[in-house]
């Protein structure tokens, strides 16, 4: 029913019966002009038609009027500082699980170390241990306070972080 050449074929509708507008092209005519579908094909409608230069002209009016509008952008500018702020934010996590990891590591490892240190070395590496300690409870917090709620990942990963550190050959 829509013959090829109309740029807007299958998207205007007959305002008088609700039919597809279709697409006509003579050989003399410059651009195609669309007609109501019901009148093309089993006549009765009253015929409406529309040239493709006016349709595209609506559809670009119609357009700019919509993403021109300054509440429009407003709108788009206020979605696009959402998101960077959610990058942001995704990103300080991520931050912040490297942090957490690589202070684990330096943990896990001081306490194994721990039991071949001279005596009089321990209670330095005690302290140390303790000042990790609080640091990666200083950015688990961070973490939460970073204004994105954390995935299921996250959570996981903060309850695998949580509980106490295994010392190989240790039982806890």
């Amino acid at each position: 029913v829509r013959p090829p050449g109309g740029r807007a074929r299958g998207e205007g509708v007959c305002s008088h019966c609700g039919a597809f507008m279709v697409a006509h092209k003579k050989a003399n005519w410059k651009h195609p002009k669309y007609t109501c579908g019901t009148n093309h094909q089993f006549g009765g409608c009253k015929g409406y038609g529309v040239n493709e230069p006016d349709i595209m002209r609506y559809v670009v009016d119609s357009l700019e009027a919509k993403f021109l509008d300054p509440k429009h952008i407003a709108q788009l500018e206020l979605e696009a500082v959402k998101l960077e702020a959610e990058l942001v934010a995704g990103q300080k996590q991520t931050n912040h699980l490297a942090t957490i990891s690589k202070l684990d590591k330096l943990i896990a490892n001081a306490e194994i170390n721990l039991a071949m240190i001279p005596q009089n070395r321990v209670q330095g590496i005690l302290n140390k241990i303790a000042d990790w300690e609080i640091e990666k409870a200083k950015t688990q917090k961070a973490i939460l306070d970073c204004g994105v709620p954390p995935s299921e990942e996250l959570r996981q990963t903060l309850k695998y972080i949580n509980e106490p550190a295994r010392t190989p050959g240790c039982s806890a």
